[in-house]
């Protein structure tokens, strides 16, 4: 890693796009694709019960009832973010572009961008987030914040007490649903649509403003914001485009290989090496 040439670029940026995906939860310690301490404290109940064996396969069991789907989904709230405590991680990529005209683009559920200090008007959910939910059938297109009553559902042990406060639908009075993306009823609502603009906006007034893509922790298989982001790469000559991720998993293509940088490796050292460099850099800058 040219740890120099990539402050440099960060620098002179007039704008910078924030890509990520789930290396960056991974390096943060959310692995929602692992069995691992973590997903054992706060879900081995499920997976004794129902042999889940991940967050992911969480997301997407086919629950009983509408009572295991919330207590499901509560443990969810309180695993991303009740308990959620600021990470090393995203301090140090608040630091690299606090001071840029910035906007993130994540696949992300964890809603660890808004709670890190980034800007929510800056900050394109694309499969929604572990907070809001919506008509489980898509009866209308509306979010709801249910963050308290996550909470608690997770605090209390009384399943009658929990039936009566499980979340209905204000319109068709039916069951509700997270906005998560795991099937044909999510909904692309104004505040979705409004970011998605936002995104499109951010990308395509650029004129001659010189562009930095940091894309962290997306694999070369998840094509979801990968593929539109290199092809608009591709079609712009004032984009640099920067990808962290383990070796195995950088992909650059050809056609954009003379206007990219790979950082392999763990994502939480690059970063921290950079921030680092980025204070020396602002130092020595700042002498003359």
């Amino acid at each position: 890693m040219t740890t120099e040439n990539i402050i440099q670029h960060l620098e002179s940026a007039d704008k910078v796009l924030i890509s990520a995906s789930n290396g960056l939860s991974i390096a943060e310690g959310f692995h929602i694709f692992a069995d691992d301490k973590n997903f054992n404290d706060y879900f081995s109940s499920f997976k004794q019960e129902y042999l889940i064996h991940n967050v992911v396969e969480g997301l997407f069991y086919p629950y009983p009832s509408e009572l295991i789907y919330w207590k499901f989904y509560s443990k969810l709230y309180q695993y991303f973010l009740a308990d959620y405590q600021l990470s090393e991680v995203m301090k140090n990529l608040y630091e690299l572009i606090s001071d840029k005209n910035y906007f993130v683009i994540t696949s992300n559920i964890d809603n660890h961008f808004e709670h890190s200090g980034f800007e929510n008007s800056k900050i394109f959910e694309v499969e929604g987030n572990c907070k809001t939910a919506q008509c489980a059938h898509a009866c209308h297109n509306k979010l709801y914040d249910i963050s308290e009553l996550l909470l608690k559902i997770n605090n209390n042990f009384d399943d009658q007490t929990l039936v009566n406060i499980l979340p209905k639908c204000p319109q068709c009075h039916g069951p509700m649903a997270m906005h998560i993306e795991t099937n044909n009823y999510f909904i692309k609502h104004e505040d979705w649509k409004l970011q998605a603009q936002a995104f499109e906006h951010f990308i395509h007034t650029t004129n001659e403003e010189k562009i930095v893509v940091l894309e962290l922790g997306i694999g070369k298989r998840n094509q979801l914001i990968k593929a539109p982001i290199m092809q608009w790469v591709q079609q712009n000559d004032n984009v640099v485009y920067i990808t962290f991720n383990l070796a195995q998993e950088i992909f650059i293509p050809l056609a954009i290989q003379d206007k990219s940088l790979s950082v392999p490796g763990d994502i939480a050292h690059n970063l921290s090496e950079l921030v680092a460099f980025k204070r020396q850099y602002k130092g020595r800058t700042n002498e003359y």
